[in-house]
């Protein structure tokens, strides 16, 4: 089932759920009436009086506006947050629709309404996706008159969460190198407000949403969520109204983007996704995991296991040259490495992407040709949206810089590696071909396997307003072309989605991206933390950065952990090693070398299994991460401990998904201390496995084999 009408309603239905909104008598923008369990009547469907939460006769203001409208209008009186603000040439700011048509297909509902007064056009498209169970909202905004008109506010959905479900909501924040916490409160009276006014997605606040009646855990409980396919500046508002009644607003930040239409111009919103789970977060988790499967990742990336990665940042930084390239490449051949990237440093300026004449004077060729000898992929970093003073491309495209008219660009200076840049404006049509057509030449000539996108600046001076380009909006358009264009040229390059760590990790890059960074710490007490965030609405195994295995993360913390820890916690997702491999023991080799092959034998797992969150650093002593096979052949178990208090022993870890007729093998890959040659997949989901971790910050990695 999917789209049906009956009578004045418009029902979603799945097998699990109901999302249902009413056309008013008189044709105006539809009112939610329903969003919850399957199996209701469309003739018992309630209206919206019946929604409210007052006593008193009617549902309507004295404009007649609607508590529950799909999309709330800056029209009559304005208690609420409004989705649309438009103001006309003749000075009206306010707007009324009626329905033009109505266009219905198995997945798609389409409602086209046209503005009483002027001549204004407003398209609102649902979509839904994974058997019906993800609902995506967003609209188109057309000008038909001959004068100019101004949006003010443009959200791409409103969502009405029913008052008995909406009492708490969760979120995640962060800041660099401490992304993806999770954070849960009750929903007050008044808004609350998510958004970002960095010129990207992160890394403050995640753009999503997670509402419950506050007793929904891992794998219980009513979950109403959602997250907005925008990689710019978003913005969520979740209101709780004066009568108790909560809704969640969500778009492109109105802030600093005022839009202003031409004659004859549209403009689409960003699609705003949203579903409604039974089973806790986790089936939230999952429900999420599936959609960016299926619906997002590049075709080519969907089920290609990523390679384990070697980066030399922490250990060569900017200082990169063809000698010292050449050396770490020879031992990363003899670690295992099937990926060797080189990072910041080796271009001729940021801007100019061509290899430095000093560092490599005989180009990237003798780096290239070494990578093949070794059977082994490269490739590079860039960070095109910064381009420095010194650049060719900043003498010849000065007004390419984002900056104010008449004022110099913000620079970004770097004493230590003596760098001065200012931000590439994107938005400019010119710049951003510019940028397309440098980065395919680079991978056309170098036959690089990798390309890993940066971003270390947020937006500065970011432009004029004019109906020419909007810096803000168009930037992030640009930048999705770009890549869009790259991954249809180069399908079987794989992208890395990287801005200062996780400053631009929201789900719709991986449109584009087949690994993403989590955080550009990778301490592994912080990471089980950043990848229970993390993994509420990403894939857990595109989650990449450079320095699992590093030299440098004591410099996070001021502590040490076990090289084991760090190798476990690094490949719950896409394994790398960025330590410098020269100055390290054969025998350190030779470890870091077994934990390759561990990868490489269990990332199939890793990538194609379902996830599961079974317990929280937040709440115990270390996280524990599983991942299932769908037919229940194989899972793995990763388990943490940071530090243990009060003589207490962990408790047993109850392991679910498997068969419970199923007989499966346990085994270590880590250590000697788990081995059970056979148990019953009942015993393991009711009982339970007794596992100790004996040293502080200390891992294991349990594999489960079905064995009958």
């Amino acid at each position: 089932m999917a789209i049906i009408k009956h009578d004045k309603h418009f029902l979603i239905e799945s097998s699990y759920d109901t999302y249902a909104i009413a056309l008013p008598e008189d044709n105006a923008l539809p009112v939610n009436v329903y969003w919850g369990a399957s199996g209701i009547a469309p003739e018992d469907l309630p209206d919206d009086r019946q929604r409210q939460r007052r006593n008193y006769a009617t549902v309507l203001n004295r404009s007649g506006r609607s508590l529950f409208n799909e999309l709330p209008l800056f029209y009559g009186e304005n208690m609420f947050e409004s989705s649309l603000k438009v103001t006309f040439a003749n000075g009206v700011r306010s707007v009324e629709f009626e329905l033009l048509s109505e266009k219905t297909s198995d997945n798609s509902l389409i409602l086209e309404y046209k503005e009483r007064y002027e001549a204004l056009r407003l398209t609102l498209i649902y979509k839904t996706f994974c058997d019906d169970r993800l609902i995506s909202r967003n609209t188109v905004i057309t000008n038909d008159s001959d004068q100019p008109v101004t949006l003010e506010k443009f959200a791409s959905a409103t969502w009405h969460i029913p008052s008995e479900h909406a009492v708490r909501l969760s979120t995640m924040h962060g800041h660099w190198c401490g992304e993806w916490r999770l954070q849960r409160n009750e929903i007050p009276y008044g808004k609350t407000v998510i958004e970002s006014r960095t010129g990207m997605s992160g890394h403050h606040y995640t753009p999503a949403f997670m509402i419950d009646n506050g007793l929904a855990a891992e794998e219980s409980g009513t979950v109403y969520f959602g997250t907005l396919l925008w990689s710019g500046d978003g913005r969520i508002a979740v209101e709780r109204d004066c009568f108790g009644n909560v809704a969640v607003t969500g778009g492109i930040n109105e802030f600093d983007n005022t839009i202003t239409l031409k004659p004859g111009e549209s403009f689409t919103t960003p699609e705003f996704i949203a579903g409604r789970v039974e089973h806790g977060f986790g089936e939230m988790s999952r429900l999420m995991h599936k959609f960016q499967r299926q619906e997002l990742l590049p075709a080519a990336w969907k089920t290609q296991p990523r390679p384990f990665l070697f980066n030399g940042w922490s250990t060569l930084t900017v200082n990169v040259s063809e000698e010292n390239i050449l050396a770490l490449m020879e031992r990363a051949h003899d670690i295992g490495v099937e990926l060797f990237v080189i990072d910041d440093g080796w271009q001729q300026y940021l801007g100019d992407w061509y290899p430095d004449r000093k560092k490599f004077p005989r180009g990237l060729r003798p780096v290239v040709e070494a990578a093949a000898n070794y059977g082994i992929k490269l490739g590079l970093w860039v960070e095109i949206e910064s381009f420095e003073l010194a650049s060719d491309l900043y003498k010849a495209h000065p007004e390419w810089a984002m900056q104010y008219p008449g004022r110099k660009p913000f620079a970004r200076e770097r004493a230590a590696i003596n760098r001065t840049s200012v931000m590439l404006n994107l938005a400019i049509p010119e710049a951003a071909e510019a940028m397309y057509q440098a980065l395919h030449k680079l991978i056309k000539e170098t036959g690089i396997a990798y390309l890993k996108l940066d971003m270390n600046c947020y937006f500065t001076s970011p432009g004029e307003l004019s109906c020419q380009y909007r810096t803000r909006i168009d930037h992030t358009r640009n930048l999705y072309k770009i890549f869009e264009r790259l991954s249809q040229d180069f399908p079987e390059v794989l992208f890395e989605n990287c801005a200062s760590g996780a400053g631009r990790t929201d789900i719709a890059m991986s449109r584009y991206f087949g690994r993403i960074n989590r955080s550009d710490n990778q301490d592994p007490c912080d990471v089980q933390f950043f990848h229970e965030g993390y993994s509420m609405f990403q894939l857990p195994f595109l989650a990449g950065g450079a320095n699992h295995i590093s030299d440098g993360l004591p410099n996070q913390n001021g502590y040490h952990t076990p090289l084991k820890t760090q190798a476990t916690a690094g490949m719950l997702g896409s394994f790398a090693c960025g330590k410098n491999l020269v100055n390290t023991p054969p025998e350190i080799l030779n470890e870091i070398a077994g934990f390759a092959k561990i990868y490489k034998s269990i990332r199939h797992i890793t990538h194609n299994g379902d996830f599961y969150r079974l317990r929280s650093a937040y709440t115990d002593d270390g996280a524990v991460f599983y991942y299932c096979m769908p037919d229940k052949s194989e899972a793995l178990l990763f388990a943490f401990r940071n530090v243990a208090h009060f003589g207490l022993a962990p408790k047993n870890i109850l392991i679910p998904a498997l068969l419970p007729e199923g007989r499966y093998e346990l085994k270590s890959l880590l250590t000697d201390n788990v081995h059970i040659p056979e148990i019953g997949g009942a015993f393991l989901k009711n009982i339970g496995l007794d596992l100790k971790i004996k040293e502080d910050h200390g891992a294991e990695l349990i594999h489960i084999k079905r064995i009958k």
